[in-house]
């Protein structure tokens, strides 16, 4: 029981990270331009800002971040870049958790109907009326 805990643990987790990532990678282009961001910019900073991509984890101040690695070009539009950049990661969180909650549904219908009633411990005899076995 403990094995396939850890392996539904570990597949489910790479699976909801994997999902998160896409959606996060596809989001934050169509969202920096909702913001305000011109697409030159936004292209820009999508092909020479990658290293900029891996730094957003952090708990520091995104803005300056952003600053940092994409200088004084990308300065005056640093405030809807984040905006985007936090719009397109609530999209991402909010996909990943319809997806969860859609996949726990759908495990519960398959225990509710596939798995025969009863209670645990006890035969199928004792459930017709039927006298249980002697042990």
């Amino acid at each position: 029981l403990t094995l396939f805990q850890q392996v539904g643990g570990t597949v489910g987790l790479a699976l909801t990270g994997t999902i998160f990532g896409s959606k996060l990678i596809e989001e934050i282009p169509a969202q920096m331009i909702a913001a305000g961001v011109p697409q030159e910019v936004v292209g820009g900073f999508l092909t020479s800002g990658g290293a900029a991509l891996q730094n957003l984890s952090g708990t520091n101040d995104l803005g300056a971040a952003l600053r940092a690695a994409g200088g004084e070009q990308i300065a005056p539009f640093v405030d809807a870049m984040v905006v985007g950049i936090h719009q397109a990661f609530s999209i991402a969180t909010s996909t990943t958790f319809v997806l969860g909650i859609g996949a726990s549904l759908v495990a519960a219908l398959l225990v509710f109907f596939g798995l025969p009633g009863g209670r645990m411990g006890e035969s199928p005899a004792v459930e017709k009326g039927e006298p249980a076995p002697a042990s």
